[in-house]
């Protein structure tokens, strides 16, 4: 639950940023992420080994989706973050809510115009709140 409360305060103004202007400013993303690396290297340094190599594969993806627009730069971060911050498996397992979140307004509002850090912060309240760590 400390990891939310570190990270929430600079989330809900990401959200408002990725809602209102689709652009997030690049101070609260880097400080999410720098959190996250700190957090993570001080609690589990195989865990931050491993987030590492998530975040290299997420670099490349980041590339692959960005021509796209599927998918922004900031969101990439923040998962990246979520890695250090949580675990590889926790950081998809978050992803793979955040799709179903975002595939269900689609749904719902019949608009695919959805910005994905919004999903992404719903997801990661919920692991958190029943992940118990």
């Amino acid at each position: 639950m400390i990891r939310t409360l570190l990270t929430l305060p600079f989330l809900i103004p990401m959200c408002y940023y990725d809602l209102k202007e689709r652009i997030v400013p690049l101070y609260l993303t880097s400080f999410v992420v720098l959190v996250s690396i700190m957090w993570g290297i001080h609690h589990n340094l195989n865990t931050s080994i491993s987030a590492l190599g998530f975040s290299v594969l997420s670099l490349a993806f980041m590339v692959l989706f960005r021509r796209k627009r599927f998918i922004g730069g900031a969101d990439f971060l923040i998962l990246c973050g979520f890695a250090f911050l949580y675990s590889v498996p926790i950081t998809i397992i978050i992803l793979i809510l955040a799709v179903g979140i975002s595939f269900a307004y689609i749904q719902a509002r019949k608009d695919n115009n959805v910005p994905f850090i919004i999903p992404l912060t719903i997801a990661m309240v919920f692991v958190d709140l029943f992940n118990g760590n």
